[in-house]
C-alpha cells in the first residue's frame, strides 16, 4: 500500500542538511501521529485484536504504530531517521508474467549489402524490399493481412532478457505457443530507417486492449501462468477470444520451464504445458496456496469457487463452492474493488463488490467462513461515491477480523483520493460484533506530491504481540 506522507517533507529535508536537527523535529512530530478511532457499532469487549502500521517515507524515515482495538488507544513502537536509504520491503526476488497483451514490438539490425535477417517473418520480406527501394518510411496494414495468428506479450519480472527485441520493453513474447486469432483490428506497421551503413527496421503490432486478470505464481520451483477467457476480448469486450492457438487448445493454468541464473530466471514459454484447462468463467485469480500448492479462486457461472490445485500433477486436491448467485463484476477485473483475492496465515479472502468470502485452512483441508458484507459506507461525498477494499483479515478463536480501506474523490484541484480504514469483528455466524472507523495523520497526505513512501497495515490476534 502506498502512502503518501508529505508532512514529512520539512524533516527530510532537515535530515539531508543537518542530520542531528532532524532527530530533535523527528521527535517533535511522532507524538501527533497516531490512530484515532471512532466507535460505529457494537462493543469494545469484541475487538481483542491490534493493528500495526510499519512505513517508510522518503526512504529515511520509519515510523511504527499500534492501535489496540479493545482499548480504543494508539501507540507509538518507535520512530526513527536512517541516514541510508533503505526499504521496509525488498522487492520480490520470485519470477513472474503478467498484463498479457497484443502489443508487440520487434527490432531488426543489418548492414547495406547483407540480407534480410532470418529472424524476420517471411510474410514481410516483399514490402520490407519496397521500403529499401524508397530509401526508408512507413507502412501500416491490418495484421489479418499478413497472419491469422496474433502473439501474446506479457510483462516481465524477475526473467533474464530474451534474445528477441521484446525484451527491450520489458516483455516476454509467447511466440508460436501463446497466440489469440489476429482480431479484425490489429494493425501491423513497419518502420524502416535508413543509417550511415545499416538498416534498422521496427516491426509493431498493436490490437484491442486486453483486459487482464492473468496473473502467476511461482511456487515449488515452477512458474505457474493463468490465462481465464475472462482476459481477453477481440475488441469492444462483447466476446471472448478463441483459446484454440493456446496450449491445449483451451484456456488454463499452464507450467512454464524456468530456471535460475545469474542475470534473473530464464522462462521457456515455448515449453509450456497446460496443467489444468478451464472452462468458461467470468472471473479468476491464482495464489500461492499452502505446502507449495496452488490455489484457483473462480467464478463460474455466478457460482464463487475455491480450487486447491497439486501443481505436480495438475489434479484438483479439494474444490469449495463459497456462494453461489453472483454477478461477473465485467471488465475492469483488476480494479480493486470488483475482484481481490488474497491468502495469508491460512486464511483465503475474497471480495466481489461490497461482499466478502472466506475459507480457512486447518490440517490441510479448507473450510468456508460465513460471507459478511461491507460496513455500511457513508453517505457519497461532493466530489463522487465512496468505494471500499477489503485490504486484510484475520481469524482468532473463532472471530474473524476485517480491515477494510475506504476512499472517496477529494475533488480538490489536485485530484486524488481521501482514505480512512475501518476495523471489524464477526462471531462464527457471521453477525458483525464490533465496527469502527479509524483515522490516522498519515492518511491525510495519501497520493500528495512529491513526498512519497511505502507502508503496510496488519492484523494481529489477540495473543500474539
Amino acid at each position: 500500500m502506498k502512502l503518501k506522507a508529505g508532512i514529512f517533507l520539512a524533516l527530510f529535508v532537515l535530515a539531508a542538511g543537518f542530520g542531528l536537527a532532524a532527530g530533535a523535529a523527528l521527535s517533535a512530530e511522532e507524538d501527533k501521529a497516531h490512530f484515532e478511532g471512532e466507535l460505529l457499532s457494537g462493543s469494545r469487549e469484541a475487538a481483542g485484536f491490534k493493528l500495526t502500521l510499519d512505513a517508510a517515507f522518503e526512504e529515511h524515515l520509519v515510523l511504527s504504530e499500534t492501535y489496540d482495538a479493545s482499548s480504543g488507544e494508539g501507540s507509538s513502537r518507535g520512530a526513527r531517521w536512517s541516514p541510508e536509504p533503505l526499504r521496509l520491503h525488498e522487492d520480490s526476488a520470485e519470477p513472474a508474467l503478467e498484463y498479457p497483451s497484443l502489443f508487440l514490438t520487434l527490432n531488426y539490425y543489418w548492414d547495406f549489402g547483407e540480407p534480410l535477417p532470418r529472424e524476420l517473418p517471411a510474410a514481410l520480406a516483399d514490402e520490407v524490399e519496397a521500403l529499401i527501394a524508397e530509401g526508408g518510411g512507413e507502412r501500416r496494414f491490418s495484421l489479418s493481412d499478413f497472419t491469422d495468428r496474433a502473439p501474446l506479450c506479457f510483462q516481465t519480472r524477475n526473467i533474464a532478457r530474451e534474445p528477441d527485441s521484446a525484451a527491450a520493453y520489458g516483455l516476454a513474447s509467447g511466440g508460436e505457443r501463446f497466440a489469440l486469432p489476429a482480431p479484425e483490428d490489429a494493425e501491423l506497421e513497419l518502420s524502416l530507417y535508413v543509417n550511415t551503413e545499416s538498416y534498422s527496421l521496427f516491426v509493431s503490432v498493436e490490437g484491442p486492449a486486453v483486459d487482464a486478470v492473468s496473473n502467476s505464481v511461482y511456487t515449488g520451483g515452477g512458474l505457474y501462468l493463468l490465462l481465464a477467457d475472462a482476459a481477453f476480448f477481440t475488441g469492444g469486450g462483447a466476446e471472448p477470444a478463441s483459446p484454440e492457438l493456446l496450449p491445449g487448445g483451451a484456456f488454463g493454468i499452464y507450467r512454464v520451464p524456468c530456471e535460475a541464473g545469474e542475470d534473473g530466471f530464464a522462462v521457456d514459454l515455448g515449453a509450456a504445458e497446460n496443467i489444468f484447462p478451464l472452462a468458461r468463467c467470468s472471473a479468476a485469480a491464482l495464489l500461492a496456496g499452502p505446502e507449495g500448492g496452488l490455489l484457483l479462486a473462480s467464478l463460474e457461472d455466478g457460482a464463487l469457487y475455491l480450487t486447491e490445485i497439486d501443481p505436480d500433477t495438475g489434479r484438483a486436491a479439494q474444490r469449495l463452492k463459497l456462494a453461489e448467485g453472483l454477478e461477473a463484476p465485467g471488465q475492469g477485473l483488476r480494479l480493486f474493488t470488483a475482484w481481490n483475492c488474497g491468502f495469508s496465515d491460512g486464511l483465503f479472502r475474497a471480495q466481489l463488490g461490497e461482499r466478502y468470502f472466506f475459507a480457512r485452512c486447518e490440517d490441510g483441508r479448507f473450510e468456508p467462513l460465513p460471507e459478511v458484507g461491507a460496513a455500511s459506507l457513508p453517505d457519497a461525498a461532493p466530489a463522487g461515491p465512496v468505494s471500499a477494499a477489503l485490504a486484510s483479515a484475520a481469524c482468532e478463536d473463532g472471530l474473524l477480523y476485517t480491515l477494510e480501506l475506504i476512499y472517496w474523490p477529494k475533488g480538490s484541484p489536485e485530484g486524488g483520493f481521501a482514505y480512512a480504514h475501518r476495523l471489524a469483528a464477526f462471531d462464527g455466524d457471521g453477525n458483525r460484533l464490533y465496527c469502527e472507523q479509524l483515522s490516522h495523520q498519515l492518511t491525510d497526505y495519501f497520493n500528495r506530491p512529491p513526498s512519497s513512501g511505502t507502508g503496510e497495515f496488519r492484523l494481529t490476534g489477540p495473543e500474539r504481540s
